[in-house]
């Protein structure tokens, strides 16, 4: 079993009940209860070979299968993700045709800006997680909306159909003695606050960051990343200390595909603090041996879980922020060319909290 440390955990919308019936890559929801799981699945969708125009090697076109805005049947709390991806017969398909998938919750604000939530994200070297669910769980309540964002790539040299993202959250109901301890999900990207996550990889050594600072004080108790091929080294600084609060690398197999990700857990120290006073930078390294840039060929992504130290803290979001409002247009794709390989073609903007 692959606790949650395992995954980013982290982890989309608003306000668009009018637009739902009008656009053709929204799809509303209400998900499925099954045993302690609440499911969600995206529509089927086609992936041809994706070659680049000279043909010499696959390209990584992103394939958007429409969004899932989906309302959650129950109330209580969510201690694991696990979730499939198959095709049109119900087999499953290779793993690294998923490049990412998100968990958004427009109803609550990140810990580190004013956008919204990340519940959960995943990437092609994230497996299914979950913790235990007597210690700790994400709440939630019957009737909030969160959004499945998924973004797929064919690097194989077949055509798939009907290829389907299908996500079982497990959950712990209200009215029982446990989970102990609520947490919430967190996220920091070196692109942020927002726009897209990917970008360009020069040849050699490079480094990516952002800084900012936590709008309340807690404690991680888990911690995780998403990095691209050629990544080297991800880390967390608390920059007021001038200490590295956690530092992870990636693992790659035999062929030199990327395969997982480190992590780390500090359940047994009872968490590592984080201060709204204080400025903390996360940082990915690349190193590329090709010569060229590699375009949109980079990512650096950490995510965890927060147990924040006053637990009546307000977290809702502010649909009015400025920044809240350009990540929702990313997010939804709204004005997104659909043909880039990155979810989004916004600016990224300035730090703030």
């Amino acid at each position: 079993m692959r606790r949650l440390g395992t995954a980013i955990a982290v982890i989309a919308v608003l306000g668009f009940a009018g637009q739902a019936t009008a656009r053709q890559d929204l799809m509303s929801v209400t998900a499925e209860v099954d045993g302690d799981a609440v499911l969600v699945e995206t529509q089927p969708v086609a992936l041809p070979i994706q070659m680049e125009e000279d043909d010499q090697e696959h390209s990584h076109a992103g394939v958007f299968p429409p969004l899932v805005r989906f309302e959650l049947p129950v109330s209580g709390y969510l201690y694991g993700v696990e979730y499939d991806l198959v095709d049109t017969h119900g087999n499953p398909v290779p793993r690294h045709i998923l490049h990412h998938f998100n968990l958004i919750d427009p109803e609550h604000r990140e810990m580190f800006l004013p956008i919204s939530r990340r519940v959960f994200a995943a990437g092609q070297e994230t497996g299914s997680y979950q913790m235990p669910k007597t210690l700790a769980g994400v709440p939630f309540e019957q009737g909030d909306s969160w959004i499945l964002s998924v973004m797929l790539h064919n690097p194989t040299d077949q055509v798939w159909e009907g290829i389907q993202l299908k996500v079982r959250l497990r959950t712990v109901r209200r009215g029982l003695p446990w989970p102990l301890a609520n947490v919430i999900p967190f996220q920091m990207d070196t692109l942020f606050p927002t726009g897209g996550k990917s970008f360009d990889v020069p040849p050699g050594e490079s480094s990516r960051s952002w800084e900012g600072s936590p709008v309340s004080e807690g404690r991680i108790i888990a911690i995780g990343s998403h990095l691209h091929e050629m990544a080297t080294r991800i880390y967390l600084e608390d920059v007021t200390e001038g200490q590295i609060v956690w530092s992870g690398s990636p693992v790659y197999d035999d062929d030199g595909r990327l395969e997982a990700t480190t992590r780390g857990e500090f359940f047994g120290s009872f968490g590592v603090l984080i201060k709204p006073d204080h400025v903390y930078k996360v940082t990915v390294d690349y190193l590329n041996p090709t010569g060229m840039t590699i375009p949109s060929g980079g990512m650096g992504v950490i995510a965890g879980l927060i147990i924040p130290a006053d637990p009546d803290f307000d977290f809702s979001s502010n649909p009015s922020d400025s920044l809240y409002v350009d990540d929702k247009i990313h997010f939804m794709r709204e004005g997104m060319a659909m043909e880039t390989n990155d979810d989004s073609d916004m600016d990224t903007g300035g730090n703030r909290r």
